[in-house]
Order: structure tokens, then C-alpha cells, then sequence
């Protein structure tokens, strides 16, 4: 350890040193100044290009997401639902059916997805589509009902034109026209049903026109969000009206009467049809 002589004359040395030698620089002090702020300031572009960049990428994220974003709406089994779509058009939903649409992009193209049975009121305007898996609805502006479920897919035109588009054929409604289409060759041809027939559901009724019983019992369960469960010959057909201001147990004792078929209460919701 030194003593606090030696640290004297150490300290000594030193600033005798400092006095006798020049330290030199390559610059002056002013210019060694302006290096240093140019390069600070060199950095700080840098930096603040980085972040110009890095807020241009968020931003056309965030505009990107908002314009595909898909707004999904389920009805569910016994209920009907109403939608009010961004430029007022108006979509009435039937029971067990799904629609799918973009907010956003709606102002650039208005498109709807439907999976099921609707009723549409089309604000006049741009081109209007809905498409199904089964074929797509084109409109400008006008009332029509859609029913595009498993193999079905069924069009009636109540109010302006409407052009239904299927695997191979283009068909165009007026109203009180109505088509339904067989989806595996593409053919269009005239419904049996009349519109009044084919909507009366917005009324809360059902009409049936020869048509399959299991399709009726499916119907019925969806309207009601009931079970039915059946042993009774499936090509069996029915024709005949139903009101949904009833019971589901007064409606199918009443489709069943006509075949001789027993209606019995398996539990809360569920039902069983034997021949």
C-alpha cells in the first residue's frame, strides 16, 4: 500500500506532466462538436424513419383487418331475426340459417354469404350479390326470398328483377316469379309453389307442397328447436298447412293424421313418430 507521501508526489508528477505536454487534436473543438452533432442527428433520422415505417405498416394492417372484417350472424333454431345491413337493406332470417357479410368492404362491393332461408329488401344501388354453395342471387335493388339448404336451393322473386346464377344456367325473375334449382346438374326450372306459398314463413306459417315428410319433420324442427325422431317411410308425401302460432305437438299430430301415423312425447323437446 502506498503512504500518503507517495500519493503526494504521484499527484505531483502528474500535473507537471499536464503542464509541460500539449495534448493535440485532429480538429478543433468546434469541429469535433459539429462531428458529434451531425452524428447524433444522423442517428436520430434513422430512428425516427424506422418508426415512420414501422407506424405505415401498422396502419395498413389495421386498415386491411378492418376491410376484411367478417361480421357473422347465426339465427338459431326457433327464432326469426332481423338484420339491418350497412346501406339499410334488410334481411329477415329464418330459423337455423347463417349470413356473413364485410362492414367495411361493404362500401365496394355488397355481398352477403348465406347458408339456409332469408328474406331480403335491397336498397336500390350497386350490384347485390348473395351466394350460397348451392348458386347466387344478383340484384340491384328489390325483394326476393332465398332457400339454399343441403341440395335445395329455391328463389322467389316478390319485388323488381332478380338474376339466380347456378352451375350452368343464368336464370332472370320478375316478380311473382320463383325457380328452384337441382344443384348437382345446374338445371333451373319453375317452382311448384307459389311466392305467396314459398313466404308464407314470414308470416309465421308453413306451407307444404308435396313434399317429403322427412323434410317436413326437419322444418318443424327447426322452427320449433325440437328432436323428432321417425321410423315411418321417408318417401312418404305431404302436403298441407302448418301455423306456428301452435303447439308442435297439435301441428305434427296434424301432419301425421292423414297417414295413420302416432305422434308420442319422448321428453322435454323430444318427440317420436311411428307408423
Amino acid at each position: 500500500m502506498k503512504s500518503t507521501n507517495e500519493n503526494t508526489n504521484f499527484d505531483r508528477d502528474i500535473s507537471e506532466f499536464l503542464n509541460t505536454h500539449e495534448v493535440k487534436f485532429k480538429a478543433s473543438k468546434e469541429d469535433e462538436w459539429k462531428r458529434l452533432q451531425g452524428s447524433i442527428e444522423s442517428r436520430n433520422y434513422r430512428i425516427t424513419g424506422i418508426i415512420k415505417y414501422a407506424a405505415a405498416i401498422l396502419v395498413v394492417a389495421l386498415i386491411g383487418g378492418a376491410m376484411f372484417y367478417t361480421r357473422d350472424v347465426e339465427c338459431r333454431r326457433g327464432e326469426h331475426l332481423m338484420v339491418e345491413l350497412p346501406d339499410g337493406s334488410t334481411v329477415k332470417m329464418n330459423a337455423e340459417s347463417k349470413l356473413s357479410y364485410r362492414p367495411v368492404w361493404w362500401y365496394v362491393a355488397r355481398a352477403v354469404k348465406l347458408e339456409g332461408e332469408a328474406f331480403f329488401q335491397v336498397q336500390k344501388g350497386s350490384k347485390f350479390n348473395v351466394n350460397s354453395p348451392q348458386g347466387t342471387v344478383q340484384v340491384l335493388g328489390t325483394s326476393f326470398n332465398v332457400f339454399a339448404r343441403d341440395a335445395q336451393f329455391e328463389v322467389a322473386c316478390v319485388t323488381g328483377r332478380v338474376m339466380v346464377y347456378t352451375l350452368n344456367e343464368k336464370v332472370e325473375l320478375t316478380p311473382g316469379e320463383n325457380v328452384i334449382a337441382d344443384i348437382y346438374t345446374g338445371k333451373v326450372k319453375e317452382s311448384a309453389d307459389g311466392n305467396k306459398k314459398l313466404l308464407a314463413w314470414t308470416n309465421n306459417k308453413l306451407h307444404f307442397h308435396r313434399k317429403y315428410i322427412i323434410d317436413v319433420l326437419k322444418e318443424i324442427e327447426r322452427q320449433y328447436d325440437v328432436q323428432i325422431q321417425s321410423t315411418v317411410n321417408k318417401a312418404t308425401v305431404y302436403s298441407g298447412n302448418v301455423s306456428l302460432k301452435d303447439d308442435v305437438f297439435s301441428n305434427l299430430k296434424a301432419i301425421c293424421e292423414p297417414f295413420n301415423f302416432q305422434v308420442s312425447k319422448t321428453g322435454e323437446g323430444s318427440f317420436r313418430i311411428t307408423k
